[in-house]
């Protein structure tokens, strides 16, 4: 029986740190439900994300777990209407803003030393090679091989106050002319670095300016990382946790959720992915945190899996010093799966087990002993891109504990997969077809939290 105490508080703290909660009460139970969900409103880079958006803040007004860790929330714009559609349901809502000045909290790479600070802009040296791939990208169209074949990849083509529709458009028009930023003698590779994650949402007249003038610039969504905490429990002592990054900003999102038997520290994540760089350029490595413990630079998807392990050791880190003896649960969009080829997740051997093995040295997986694997980025999902289709389905989306016994994990479930949504199979001509709510779907465990 779910009993109810109200409470009411709002309020907004130090650095933009948003918590709030409404009259709508609080449940008062033993058994919490946590989510891990990432909704891919990521703009130009995954598909349907404008038919998506509006049935997203639809489930997400719908309750289906007490406490839900959201990424891929990049756009202000798009918080803000997550926070709206919510908050009846769920009342306390953590999220704080970033921007490309946002300070990392620990710059220290695997070998122990620190990167330089950058002082010049990416692109600055390389101008003419930057127009020839903006003025591409402004001009380009769909290939004959798709459905819409002439249709424009920007929303106003020719124009400098255009944005990119499809990235997968745009690499497929202008893989030679963008191309040329990462191969050459001059090393254009910082500036390739800075246009790619630019491409969603940001003005082409912008990414012209952005990359040639800020040397921070680079970050995708204006240095804004994803992640949110939706909750039905009071939150408090609501913190981030800047992570060194390339591409995008990555936090730790943490803060306390006040349940009936007490308080659990709640880490919602979202970690750097593992681009394979070498069977695919576009997704080289651009950053300064490639290295290994040794000091020896990697590159390609190795580069990238070290930049996630330095992610994932801070987390652990983190996590043990702010939540000391007490419970927490860790959860998010770790980008990092094992090999289960009878659960359809046939990795290629895995991805990120590095991460993996750091991760589960400290914490226990939320998993019930019933639950069978399931992928939860799968390649039969047709929000995929066609890059993501050629790689194998993966189980990424995961939920860990500390201070909680394995036992006490009464159920876990992989969440939102119904395909309700017309949009269409980018990676398979641009077809119509029914979609599900993002790329992923979500994780759900229940754990008991006496």
């Amino acid at each position: 029986m779910k009993l109810k105490r109200f409470v009411a508080a709002c309020g907004i703290a130090a650095l933009f740190v948003v918590g709030c909660s409404t009259s709508t009460g609080t449940p008062v139970s033993d058994d919490v439900s946590f989510e891990t969900f990432n909704v891919a409103l990521a703009g130009a880079y995954v598909p349907n994300v404008a038919v998506r958006r509006p049935e997203l803040l639809k489930a997400l007004a719908q309750r289906t777990s007490d406490i839900i860790c959201i990424q891929e929330a990049w756009e202000q714009a798009d918080k803000d209407a997550i926070i709206a559609a919510a908050k009846d349901s769920y009342p306390h809502i953590a999220t704080v803003r970033q921007n490309d000045d946002s300070v990392v909290s620990d710059r220290v790479a695997l070998d122990g030393k620190e990167p330089p600070e950058l002082t010049d802009a990416p692109c600055a040296n390389h101008q003419p090679k930057l127009n020839v791939a903006l003025n591409c990208v402004t001009d380009s169209v769909w290939g004959e091989e798709f459905v819409d074949s002439g249709k424009s990849c920007v929303s106003i083509p020719g124009s400098e106050d255009a944005t990119v529709l499809s990235t997968e458009c745009v690499s497929k028009a202008c893989v030679r002319q963008v191309g040329s930023l990462i191969y050459g003698a001059d090393d254009a590779k910082r500036c390739y670095g800075c246009v790619a994650p630019l491409l969603s949402g940001t003005k082409l007249s912008q990414i012209r300016s952005i990359c040639t003038t800020n040397p921070k610039g680079g970050l995708a969504y204006g240095g804004q990382d994803g992640v949110m905490i939706l909750s039905r429990f009071p939150l408090s002592n609501i913190t981030a946790y800047v992570l060194p990054s390339t591409w995008t900003r990555r936090t730790i999102l943490h803060a306390d959720a006040t349940l009936p038997n007490g308080t659990v520290g709640i880490y919602c994540n979202h970690l750097s992915p593992i681009f394979n760089g070498e069977a695919d350029p576009t997704l080289t490595y651009t950053g300064q945190y490639g290295a290994d413990a040794s000091g020896k630079e990697a590159t390609g998807k190795d580069a990238w899996a070290n930049e996630q392990l330095l992610q994932a050791k801070q987390l652990v880190a983190y996590v043990t010093k702010t939540s000391g003896n007490g419970r927490a649960v860790i959860l998010g969009d770790f980008n990092a799966s094992r090999t289960d080829v009878a659960a359809g997740i046939s990795l290629k051997g895995g991805d990120g087990l590095a991460t993996l093995d750091t991760l589960e040295q400290a914490f226990t997986p939320a998993v019930a002993a019933n639950f069978k694997p399931e992928c939860t980025f799968c390649t039969t999902n047709p929000n995929m891109t066609l890059a993501d289709v050629a790689d194998d389905s993966k189980s990424i989306d995961r939920i860990y504990m500390k201070s909680i016994a394995a036992t006490a994990v009464t159920s876990t479930a992989v969440t939102r997969k119904a395909a309700t949504i017309d949009g269409v199979n980018e990676a398979d001509d641009n077809k119509p077809v029914k979609v599900p709510l993002s790329d992923h779907y979500g994780l759900q465990s229940v754990i008991t939290m006496k």
